[in-house]
């Protein structure tokens, strides 16, 4: 029985910053392709970009269902987490946090197969600390995306449409894509051979040690 003016003992919860938070798992949405999708479309304002390669930063990655996505001014793709290759993380950002864009489109009558048309972009700094957070990407000595960075393999996202970008696409990525430039064949093979990133086993083992040799890379 509680006595008048006694105070009840109420539990403490501990405030100790030893105190561990649940682990959250990346955000995931997947994105829809159309059907039959082996090129890029544009498909009711929309424009999905059939993508053989990505790479954001000096992480090289195929995204799931080759496909990245720009609609209502913002591009969205998933890849495979580096943590754990069999799960997909999402990644969208608006385009007008892209400080510069710049594409290269190469035909090649006979062979499809060998036309390069490369998207390169180049994220604010808080767009690529936003990146970086999604993906976990915390080591700058590994996997990493900061505009600012003296290691150009780090400074942007480049995505290799291969030989599959029609001209209504071309003037779909001319028209929303701000300030976008067309460079000629000398510039963008510049930009790709000097923007290559370290053999990426080592990078995974930079990452996460428990990683190295369980994962395979396509680009």
């Amino acid at each position: 029985k509680v006595k008048p003016n006694q105070q009840i003992a109420r539990p403490r919860i501990s405030t100790s910053p030893n105190t561990q938070k649940p682990h959250q798992e990346p955000l995931y949405k997947k994105l829809l392709a159309p059907d039959n999708f082996t090129s890029s479309i544009l498909m009711n304002k929309e424009c999905f970009l059939f993508c053989q390669s990505l790479r954001l930063g000096s992480y090289s990655v195929v995204p799931e269902d080759n496909l990245v996505k720009i609609s209502s001014g913002s591009i969205s793709f998933s890849v495979p987490s580096v943590q754990d290759p069999t799960k997909m993380v999402s990644v969208s950002f608006s385009l007008s946090a892209v400080d510069n864009i710049k594409t290269f489109y190469q035909k090649s009558i006979h062979y499809s197969s060998r036309s390069s048309n490369l998207l390169f972009m180049y994220p604010s700094q808080s767009s690529c600390q936003t990146i970086c957070s999604i993906l976990g990407f915390s080591n700058q000595e590994s996997f990493y995306l900061d505009s600012a960075s003296q290691d150009r393999s780090q400074t942007g996202i480049i995505i290799n449409l291969g030989g599959s970008v029609n001209e209504e696409v071309q003037a779909y990525l001319s028209e929303n894509l701000n300030n976008s430039e067309n460079i000629d064949a000398e510039e963008a093979n510049s930009i790709v051979i000097n923007s290559l990133p370290k053999d990426q086993d080592l990078l995974v083992r930079k990452f996460s040690p428990q990683r190295a040799g369980k994962r395979n890379f396509s680009v």
